[in-house]
């Protein structure tokens, strides 16, 4: 398989057209065409896990947390911001990170696994970002037209593919004195009978879609346009439910291995009801409290957040950024073997020894 090949079927997963607008997930450093045979995991792109991902021959390495985040003034391997950038790029590995658009389908599910809960909505829902694409064609070039878009990417909604409409109408044109027309004459008016073509596509399919037209498209100005359209996506974090109420921090505290516990708030007891947002998710503790949840929880807020909690008699618990993430890496890796298994591609996987960067002392 090559890269580009799992960015495609990452995309299928998690479309990247989910990533909020803040984020940078993606194919972050590597050429879309190398060839992959061992894929390495980790949930983030330290400078340490580049390093052995390159000494175990790695090449590609596919992280929750992106490589580039914010934008760099300079690139230099003594900045420790740039170094595993360029460490990566000598090491002729390939990074793609599957961030926010992770965080919506798979990261807070994967967490409601490890704590047995069932999932019964999302906490925020989050628009998906997505462009239209009309197109006019030829009808006896349609067919190779419309098969060259979907192979491209074009036309995907949710688990189907090769999605498009089409309808029969007329095209109407006069040729330039200097054009090459497919149909018609120069200088005269011509009407011909052509196929109008819709097909949904994530933005960033764009620049290559239109390629992919202007090479295929038998006309030498073919009528175009990408229009944007937005969708509700499934939404950022969860709320879950257990069969019958449990001790929530103490159990909690067993599934995800918490030493010590931290919590702000006072202890809710035996619950039922509570919400999901991995990672940085002190900020949804009113919405949480709103959706009728007994407990938010996260893995990281502020003081002032946790002051609101107190304020409010509602529980937070930060259960920490790598304890409440890591489960959503797992699982994406094995979504990616089922399905390069399926594809009967012989691809070895590794799960790169990663642990949170927080300590602490009895």
């Amino acid at each position: 398989m090559l890269v580009k090949d799992f960015l495609k079927e990452i995309d299928i997963l998690a479309p990247f057209s989910l990533a909020l607008d803040w984020d940078n997930s993606g194919l972050q450093v590597g050429d879309p065409e190398s060839e992959v045979k061992k894929v390495a995991l980790a949930l983030d792109p330290t400078d340490r896990n580049i390093q052995a991902a390159v000494d175990q021959k790695a090449e590609l390495l596919i992280t929750h947390h992106p490589l580039i985040f914010k934008p760099m003034k300079n690139i230099s391997a003594g900045n420790p911001l740039t170094g595993p950038l360029i460490k990566a790029i000598k090491g002729s590995l390939a990074v793609i990170s599957a961030h926010t658009n992770w965080d919506c389908l798979g990261v807070p599910l994967a967490l409601a696994e490890t704590l047995e809960l069932t999932p019964s909505g999302p906490l925020e829902q989050v628009p998906e970002k997505l462009l239209k694409l009309t197109v006019f064609v030829p009808a006896d070039k349609a067919e190779i037209l419309k098969q060259a878009l979907h192979l491209a990417g074009a036309g995907r909604l949710g688990d189907y593919t090769d999605c498009s409409f089409e309808i029969e109408g007329f095209g109407q044109f006069r040729p330039g004195p200097d054009s090459s027309p497919y149909a018609g004459d120069p200088g005269l008016l011509a009407k011909t009978g052509e196929i109008r073509l819709e097909m949904v596509l994530p933005e960033y399919l764009a620049p290559c879609l239109a390629g992919v037209i202007k090479s295929v498209h038998p006309y030498e100005e073919p009528a175009f346009d990408f229009i944007e359209i937005k969708r509700p996506g499934p939404g950022l974090g969860l709320l879950g439910e257990w069969p019958s109420p449990k001790e929530a921090l103490s159990f909690c505290a067993q599934k995800l291995d918490l030493h010590p516990l931290r919590w702000a708030g006072p202890d809710p007891g035996a619950i039922t009801k509570v919400a999901l947002l991995p990672g940085s998710g002190g900020g949804y503790l009113t919405m949480a409290q709103k959706m009728g949840a007994r407990m938010l929880i996260t893995g990281e807020m502020n003081y002032h957040q946790a002051l609101l909690a107190a304020d409010t008699g509602f529980c937070v618990l930060s259960a920490g950024h790598y304890e409440t993430e890591k489960p959503g890496l797992l699982k994406l890796g094995r979504h990616l073997e089922k399905i390069t298994g399926r594809l009967g591609a012989a691809v070895e996987y590794m799960y790169l020894n990663d642990q949170s960067p927080w300590q602490t002392r009895a």
